[in-house]
């Protein structure tokens, strides 16, 4: 419940793609934008300090993918040869750790969305805006194994290391 409205409740106006009007739905993307306290005081704090902001980071789980802006569009932003580069930076440098494979793509291309943090950061002038989808592909889902949990930091701190880089 947290993890969706943190991410649903930031509404872009670009569109209202992939979210539900049913209360129930886990897109439900509440009645408006930042009605929750949580998304009201990251929101204002973010906006004030965007222009000092060169990257964000939005840890998810699971799918194992480096997602990329937007999610709102299917035609790709003028940033998106910087926003392939990052991505390629990133899966490479986790397959690199552990050999586990995470896909490079835009947030689209999973499914329409509207409202993520990392679109709105974009929307702020933050050109380099993602989101990671951390493990494991869906045998565990939401509740990966205790074994699994350092491997995955190991491998997205040489991730996030590479994306640094490419800056």
């Amino acid at each position: 419940w947290y993890q969706r409205r943190v991410r649903e409740a930031v509404v872009s106006t670009q569109s209202t793609g992939g979210v539900s009007k049913n209360p129930c739905s886990d897109v439900y993307p509440g009645k408006s934008a930042f009605t929750e306290k949580n998304t009201q005081a990251m929101s204002s704090w973010l906006a004030k300090h965007a222009s000092q902001i060169d990257l964000y980071l939005s840890f998810h789980s699971y799918s194992q993918l480096f997602l990329k802006p937007v999610g709102y569009d299917r035609n790709p932003p003028v940033d998106a040869a910087m926003h392939n580069a990052a991505g390629s930076a990133v899966v490479n440098a986790i397959y690199g750790t552990h050999g586990k494979v995470y896909k490079n793509i835009r947030s689209v291309e999973l499914y329409p969305t509207s409202g993520s943090s990392q679109d709105w950061m974009y929307s702020k002038g933050v050109k380099n805006a993602y989101t990671i989808e951390l493990r494991d592909t869906g045998r565990h889902g939401f509740q990966l194994p205790a074994s699994q949990i350092i491997p995955t930091g190991e491998e997205n701190v040489r991730g996030f290391l590479a994306l640094l880089e490419t800056l």
